[in-house]
């Protein structure tokens, strides 16, 4: 991982000054791409040992000729500071992509609380399941977050394509055709057992049901349908 760099501005006050991230009482100075930051410095310590680091070690950051300069878009680090400072602690309501540049810093940065914040309003968003499983395979989440997005996977009318196939592991093409095979035998069985032909000739069919669903995906991938949040 590349540390932020530093480097002494004497120009420093040049630089146009974050419209919200500029904050006269906070300690620490930033230069993010020619905009300049000034936040408090406790919360990137308390968030991430690799921030901590990077403060302690070094006499950068101190005042505005001597910026911490880190090279990230000032948008996106303004997104990652909204985290810190959003006005109302129980609600964190942002788009989507927003949430997946949060999970890329903390990432990034080591910041595991704000990592598993991220992973789930990820996982809570309104994304089809194959994006999320995308974007947590770019940022290694864990195969265990990945759990419920497998089973819709396997549970959607829909086959998956050639690329969605690429995008998973040998493990994971397994476990989902097995139990998409599963359910539409058991479905094909309930068709069988509870079709009835009306006088018309039409047939209905009862449809498997959800406890022997819940059954089959408990049976290939060790998923609890109660503990499942997304």
């Amino acid at each position: 991982m590349t540390p932020p760099q530093d480097m002494t501005f004497p120009s420093a006050s040049n630089y146009p000054r974050h419209k919200e991230y500029y904050i006269p009482t906070a300690d620490l100075h930033l230069l993010v791409r020619g905009t300049r930051f000034r936040i408090h410095s406790s919360f990137l310590e308390e968030a991430s040992l690799y921030w901590k680091e990077q403060i302690n070690k070094r006499s950068y950051g101190l005042r505005e000729s001597k910026p911490l300069r880190v090279d990230e878009s000032p948008k996106d680090f303004a997104r990652f500071c909204w985290i810190f400072y959003n006005p109302r602690y129980d609600v964190y309501k942002t788009s989507p992509k927003q949430w997946v540049t949060v999970l890329r810093l903390a990432t990034k940065w080591d910041c595991p609380d704000i990592r598993k914040f991220a992973i789930s309003y990820i996982k809570s968003a309104e994304l089809d399941a194959m994006k999320k499983i995308k974007i947590f395979k770019r940022y290694n989440v864990p195969e265990s977050e990945l759990l419920s997005l497998y089973v819709q996977l396997a549970s959607r009318k829909r086959m998956l394509t050639r690329e969605e196939f690429c995008v998973l592991d040998e493990e994971a093409k397994f476990s989902v055709t097995q139990a998409r095979e599963m359910l539409l035998e058991a479905q094909a069985r309930s068709f069988s057992e509870s079709s009835d032909v009306s006088s018309s000739g039409s047939v209905s069919s009862g449809g498997i049901s959800r406890e022997e669903k819940s059954q089959i995906l408990s049976d290939v991938f060790g998923w609890d349908e109660s503990s499942d949040e997304d």
